[in-house]
């Protein structure tokens, strides 16, 4: 297995930077969720493939480019084949210490990535996808500079969420280079993005933002569901015609016109409030809303029902079942969850079933 491109040590010796990352990493090794006792979770527990990432890695990004994906994680970057289970080493740009995000933006067909530099500085650089790309810095002062939380494309804009100095920004290009301020930086930490082919609708914390791109800091006309502790993902399916907005505190929310909302029952594990993320869909036909949690693996909705929101099986994947996800990449029919200090996991969601869950 490979180590870890950066030990965490290192890191944190360097006061505050990553503190918004790492520290969370931290917290997700010392969660639990064995409320059945160890022996229950080992005589149930499926033996998992382990292929060539180490697994214990924190996977902060993934792309797929022609016939290969590209990851970050645990401080490097890596790449195999759609065919291949070994993952090779990628070439970071000269100086870089650290990758912290990655995403890819179709308009230029370049992947775009976040780094901590050898000399404590934050950049943001794109290349063509390659395992020895040639990297170009974006010197755009609102990304380049502060830490880079989140990348993301939707309707061919690129979005980039950064943190500096205790503030969060929210920032987009239509050609990879120049930004438009979406939200100026403020208290309020920018958790996800979404768009409904009119509209962009922001989650960040104690605001839901929407709007058109530049105009993207108002709220919302109509009423929203009660915050539940904050917003925390946002999502439009173009198949359910719905929205769905998550919630720190255990519950999921849908609406078909986004002013009257039906809620999940709130959920919670072992008397604790489940802190849901990321929401994503598995496209048409299978349509299988999933969300992503902060200690308890994903939730997932097969039906687009907030009220049918049921826990992924423990059984498949004990480790996956109590895993902080970061994100959800899906690769129909192929689905990657990327997890903090758990790895990256791959199943198959086919006609309604899944596979088998494997280490990468």
């Amino acid at each position: 297995m490979r180590s870890n491109h950066r030990s965490l040590s290192s890191l944190l010796s360097r006061g505050s930077l990553l503190v918004p990352v790492l520290l969370s990493v931290l917290l997700v090794s010392s969660c639990s969720d064995q409320e059945f006792g160890i022996f229950y979770f080992l005589e149930n527990e499926t033996k998992q493939e382990d292929n060539s990432l180490e697994n214990t890695l924190t996977v902060a990004g993934m792309l797929l480019s022609g016939s290969r994906y590209y990851i970050a994680g645990g401080g490097g970057m890596y790449s195999r084949t759609l065919s291949s289970t070994e993952w090779d080493d990628v070439r970071m740009p000269s100086g870089a210490d650290y990758v912290i995000s990655l995403s890819g933006f179709s308009v230029d067909g370049k992947m775009y990535a976040g780094f901590l530099m050898d000399d404590a500085s934050y950049r943001f650089y794109r290349a063509d996808p390659d395992r020895n790309p040639s990297w170009e810095r974006i010197t755009t002062s609102v990304v380049d500079g502060p830490q880079i939380m989140a990348i993301e494309e939707l309707n061919g804009r690129l979005f980039v969420a950064t943190y500096d100095d205790e503030d969060y920004g929210l920032y987009s290009s239509g050609d990879g280079t120049g930004y438009t301020t979406e939200i100026a930086p403020q208290s309020n930490r920018i958790f996800d993005v979404a768009f409904d082919g009119g509209d962009y609708w922001v989650a960040a914390g104690e605001e839901v933002y929407t709007g058109g791109s530049g105009a993207l800091a108002t709220k919302p006309s109509g009423e929203l569901p009660d915050k539940n502790g904050g917003y925390t993902g946002v999502y439009h399916s173009t198949d359910y015609g719905k929205w769905y907005i998550a919630m720190d505190n255990g519950v999921v929310a849908d609406s078909s016109n986004g002013t009257s909302w039906s809620e999940s029952d709130s959920q919670s594990v072992a008397g604790k409030d489940v802190p849901f993320r990321r929401i994503t869909e598995i496209p048409n036909p299978e349509n299988n809303i999933l969300v992503a949690t902060e200690g308890y693996g994903f939730y997932e909705m097969e039906d687009g029902q907030a009220d049918s929101l049921e826990r992924m099986s423990e059984f498949t994947a004990v480790e996956l079942f109590k895993s902080w996800v970061l994100d959800i990449f899906i690769d129909a029919p192929t689905v990657f969850c990327l997890t903090a200090g758990s790895g990256l996991w791959r199943n198959t969601y086919e006609s309604g079933t899944w596979g088998d869950w494997v280490w990468e």
